[in-house]
C-alpha cells in the first residue's frame, strides 16, 4: 500500500470521485462501488447518467481513511442530488443519501450507529436532508436542509451540496450555493462501517414510497 507524502492518512491520493457512469468505477477508473439492483438516468449533472434510486437499488464500498473526517484536518463530500418524485406521505423512517452509519428514529430525533450519514426524510413542510455526526461523547445533527422536488439549481436542477468537517470542531455545509455552520460536541473517532449510497440499513432504501432520486458526482477529498 503506497500513501501520499504529506497526506499519510489516504492511500489512493487524490480520494475518488464517483460519477455513476456504470460498472461503480471512480474517477481513477478503478471499480471501487458495489453495485446491488443499481439503475442509471440520462439526467445527470455531470457526464452522460446519474445513480437513480426508487427504493430497491444501492451502493456499497468497505471502509476506507477517504471517506471518514477522523485523521485528517479537513475532510469533505461533496455531491449532486436531484428529488425527482417526493416519496409518498407520510415517511416515518429516513431513507440514506451516503451514509457510513446506520440512523433509526424520524429526524432530528433518533439514535445512530456507525460514523456519520446523510440521510432524507420527505417532510410536507420543513427540512428533509440531514446531516449527522456521531462521536466519542454524543451524536450530532448538525444541519438539516429543506430540499424538495422544486429547489434544486445546478445543472439539470440538481441540488449541489458539501459538507466539511474542518479545524476545531467547525462543520459547514454548503447547498446551492448558501453557507451553513455549525461546531459538533465531543472528539472525532473512526468507525468500521461501510459506505452506502442510496442506503440506510436501519431504515428505507432511497426512494422507497413511489420516490425518484438521482445522485450524481460524489467525490471525497482531505487535507
Amino acid at each position: 500500500m503506497v500513501f501520499k507524502k504529506g497526506n499519510p492518512g489516504c492511500p489512493c491520493c487524490p480520494c475518488p470521485c464517483y460519477y455513476f457512469e456504470g460498472s461503480g468505477k471512480d474517477s481513477l477508473g478503478n471499480k471501487r462501488l458495489t453495485e446491488s439492483g443499481t439503475l442509471y438516468s440520462t439526467t445527470s449533472s455531470q457526464g452522460s447518467q446519474s445513480a437513480r434510486f426508487t427504493g430497491s437499488s444501492y451502493f456499497q464500498r468497505e471502509k476506507h481513511s477517504c471517506f471518514s473526517p477522523y485523521g485528517h484536518t479537513t475532510w469533505t463530500i461533496s455531491f449532486d442530488m436531484k428529488i425527482v418524485t417526493e416519496p409518498d406521505l407520510p415517511q416515518s423512517q429516513a431513507m440514506g443519501l451516503v451514509t457510513r452509519g446506520a440512523w433509526d428514529g424520524d429526524p432530528p430525533a433518533g439514535t445512530m450507529s456507525g460514523e456519520w450519514a446523510i440521510i432524507y426524510e420527505h417532510q410536507e413542510t420543513g427540512n428533509t436532508v440531514y446531516f449527522i455526526l456521531k462521536t466519542d461523547s454524543t451524536t450530532n445533527v448538525l444541519h438539516g436542509l429543506a430540499l424538495n422536488a422544486s429547489s434544486g439549481t445546478g445543472t439539470s436542477a440538481f441540488n449541489t451540496i458539501s459538507w466539511t468537517i474542518g479545524t476545531g470542531t467547525a462543520s459547514k455545509v454548503v447547498a446551492n450555493g448558501t453557507e451553513y455552520t455549525n461546531n459538533y460536541v465531543g472528539s472525532l473517532v473512526y468507525g468500521n462501517d461501510d459506505l452506502y449510497v442510496g442506503n440506510n440499513t436501519d431504515g428505507l432504501k432511497l426512494g422507497e414510497g413511489s420516490g425518484e432520486i438521482l445522485i450524481d458526482n460524489l467525490c471525497f477529498s482531505v487535507t
